[in-house]
């Protein structure tokens, strides 16, 4: 109530220095609840009273019974859908004047826009809101807010006396952006308005800089005003600056607390405020002086810079495993990105190239600018073809600053130095041996020079047994590609686990055609890889030269739960909703990454993970990934920090994806490869269906010797590694800083045991 009473006290001064002015001119100014006859709707929803309701016929006009702001009943206005509807609701009253004139109106009051809850995230930018005002039908002044469940002070006075022929109309509206898209619990609020008009001139400040209700101003702003007619010389200004409206409302010259800052001449105008903080709103007030008179400003208000930062860094791997800085790295310039914020938020997509000012033409950069500071976490992943995905946690995005890192993908093995040779003389099987350094292969490729066509290749692991490479034990099941065509990359992949491989010990792919040709890979440069080497159908008859072969492992600490088995395209259907289930296998959900069609349309995809069935309890945040908009496929993407999505060893989980502005998702398919799960959809019901969603899902694992469990032969093989820095591929390094230290350390204690 001390807020409408102090709105009450400087009215009362305002009326008795101004000729024929009038008291408050609108009825049921504070909202009160009116009479619960019934009339006003269905069910209980009663009418504003003497304020009027135009908008769409589903919604109703409510009033919230409870205590609220200022200790009196607000007006809360409404709930209903949002779907697409540009303009949601309006309420006007309006004010006839006995004779027409020039008058000076003053109108002022509280508003509120709840950010929309849809069920999935708070989305502010969704809804807002807008006061307005006209006279005799014609706009002279308004003012929008955007969603943010702040509660916002206006006040307007003319500059100039206004010619009033009829009436003056108030209008409060509020509505959805158009496209948001979804139904939605739809709520604002008002309080306290106040139309005054009147003839003479007002002694109070005007025209405020930066204006009343403006956003991303700087924090450094000098304020500035008009000062009113009556103002004396000196000491004509009294200053108040604060962080809370009722301070610098309730605030007077006495007032020891900081709000008050002092009083100015007449012709200093302007107030140094210093270096304000970031990202805060900030209320004024300027009081005019003239003796004994004071006539009390408008508080006005302003929200400082929201500070941004920068993203820069690449997804690539090392030409030769161990050697990247002598002899460079392969830029995986067509890999899609995610940058996701931690938290209920919405992330980032983006496609890796070249900035503009790359170097190297396809330099795989990734670049984002303007990110609101914080913590983020960044997955880079390319669906059914090229290298194992990355996901990288605990990324501090600071104001003004760019932080960069690079995504390097987790690899074994990599012979890709030069692509411009070829085993001329070839083999039939090829062999490379290698040091594994996680502990699952995931993914295997292999270049061709010769074009012969007809049967396939197939890809192999064999663990070493200090025999001859071609008795070898096989681990693992054999994955195969078709042989046409030359030049090209072949790609084949495993899930995490069915390759199983221990850190430091050798292993071998094996390349085996079936057509009995001869296979006559690319190769690189002998000795450049000094764990391994190749071989031509023997340990017999060595090649002379490693092999332009790349093999991915879970070596970073997180484990490649689903990955897709081949480049086949197929889509499933257009559905509301799709989800995927998943069997956990390590301590947190760290990514995942679905191939869906888009035909080069850009949309919002909302992404929650349930337990045990898509409708079951929500495990961790909301967040809201756009996508990438390729035409002809895309990639929709979201990654979490280590802990975010907190799972429980062989417990089922569901990720489910919906289209934030409806209409749903047309996504591929690829057969059931991962046998844990299925995909489901959401039309009318709950439809199984006999698939998995073509996507590749990571988790988080302190497991570093893949049995299963996190426990002391996991943290001896930590302690080998402890303190080490500035390698890549360091099964101990947990959060993907290149570095073993204490944040490792605890990401291992927190998962001991369990």
């Amino acid at each position: 109530m001390h807020r409408k009473l102090s709105f009450l006290i400087s009215l009362v001064l305002l009326l008795a220095l101004v000729n024929s002015a009038t008291s408050n001119e609108l009825a049921n100014w504070s909202f009160e609840q009116p009479e619960a006859d019934g009339s006003g709707g269905a069910s209980g929803d009663y009418p504003v009273a003497d304020w009027t309701y135009d908008g769409p016929s589903e919604r109703v006009v409510k009033v919230y019974e409870g205590e609220a702001q200022g200790g009196n009943q607000v007006g809360r206005s409404l709930f209903g859908y949002t779907w697409d509807i540009p303009a949601d609701g309006h309420l006007h009253q309006t004010v006839n004047v006995d004779s027409p004139g020039e008058r000076t109106i003053e109108y002022s009051g509280f508003v509120q826009r709840y950010q929309l809850d849809t069920n999935y995230d708070n989305h502010p930018s969704w809804g807002w809101v807008k006061v307005e005002l006209k006279v005799d039908g014609v706009v002279k002044w308004s003012m929008t807010w955007d969603g943010d469940d702040t509660w916002h002070y206006f006040s307007y006075t003319s500059e100039e006396p206004q010619y009033i022929n009829s009436n003056v109309t108030v209008h409060i509206r509020w509505g959805t952006v158009y496209g948001a898209g979804y139904r939605a619990f739809d709520l604002m609020q008002a309080d306290a308005f106040i139309l005054n008009y009147y003839t003479g001139q007002t002694g109070k400040a005007t025209n405020p800089y930066p204006q009343t209700c403006t956003e991303d101003v700087p924090n450094d702003v000098d304020l500035s005003w008009t000062p009113g007619p009556y103002t004396q010389n000196e000491n004509a200004h009294n200053i108040y600056l604060g962080t809370s409206f009722s301070d610098v409302n309730e605030a007077n010259s006495s007032n020891t607390t900081g709000i008050f800052k002092g009083s100015q001449d007449l012709d200093a105008n302007t107030y140094d405020s210093g270096i304000l903080a970031d990202n805060q709103w900030y209320y004024w007030r300027i009081d005019e002086v003239n003796d004994s008179t004071i006539w009390k400003g408008d508080v006005w208000e302003f929200k400082t810079h929201h500070p941004l930062g920068n993203f820069h860094g690449h997804a690539r791997f090392e030409k030769i495993k161990g050697q990247g800085d002598t002899y460079g790295y392969v830029e995986l310039y067509e890999y899609y990105g995610f940058l996701s914020p931690r938290g209920n938020g919405i992330g980032y997509a983006f496609r890796c190239g070249d900035p503009g000012t790359a170097q190297h033409p396809y330099e795989g950069c990734i670049t984002i600018n303007d990110i609101p500071p914080g913590k983020y976490s960044l997955m880079t992943s390319r669906g059914e073809f090229f290298p194992r995905g990355k996901v990288v946690s605990d990324i501090s995005i600071a104001d003004g600053q760019t932080t960069e890192h690079h995504a390097y993908q987790p690899i074994d093995y990599s012979g890709y130095l030069s692509k411009y040779n070829w085993d001329s003389v070839g083999g039939d099987p090829v062999y490379q041996t290698f040091v594994a350094t996680g502990t699952s292969i995931v993914r295997a490729s292999f270049a061709k020079a010769d074009s012969s066509s007809g049967g396939q290749i197939s890809f192999s692991i064999h663990e070493d047994d200090e025999g001859n490479v071609e008795d070898w034990p096989q681990v693992g099941p054999t994955r195969s590609v078709n042989r046409g065509g030359s030049g090209g990359d072949h790609w084949v992949a495993w899930q995490a686990g069915e390759v199983p491989t221990v850190p430091g010990c050798k292993y071998a792919i094996r390349l085996d055609a079936t057509s009995g040709v001869n296979i006559q890979p690319y190769w690189s440069i002998d000795s450049l890889y000094p764990h391994g080497t190749g071989y031509r159908e023997g340990q017999s008859n060595p090649a002379g030269h490693d092999y332009y072969i790349a093999v991915f492992s879970d070596n970073d600490g997180t484990i490649a739960t689903i990955i897709v088995p081949s480049p086949d395209e197929t889509l499933a259907a257009w559905r509301d909703r799709w989800a995927q289930s998943y069997t956990a296998r390590g301590t947190s959900l760290a990514g995942a990454c679905l191939m869906a069609a888009t035909a080069g349309q850009h949309f919002d995809i909302v992404i929650t993970i349930h337990q045990n069935t898509p409708d079951g309890p929500q495990i961790g945040p909301t967040k809201i990934m756009p996508s990438s908009g390729i035409a002809g496929g895309d990639m929709v993407g979201v990654c979490y920090d280590r802990g975010e999505v907190p799972t429980e060893l062989g417990q089922t989980y569901w990720v489910v994806y919906e289209n934030a502005e409806g209409g749903g998702l047309n996504i591929y398919e690829m057969g059931n490869p991962y046998l844990d799960g299925n995909a489901s959809c959401y039309l009318g019901g709950w439809i199984p269906m006999a698939f998995d969603l073509k996507l590749n899902l990571y988790e988080y694992t302190t497991d570093i010797n893949g049995d299963g469990v996190t426990d002391f032969t996991d943290f001896a093989l930590f302690a080998r590694q402890w303190m080490q820095s500035d390698k890549i591929g360091m099964p101990a390094d947990f959060n993907s800083d290149y570095k073993v230290d204490a944040k490792d350390l605890m990401a291992l204690v927190e998962d001991w045991l369990k």
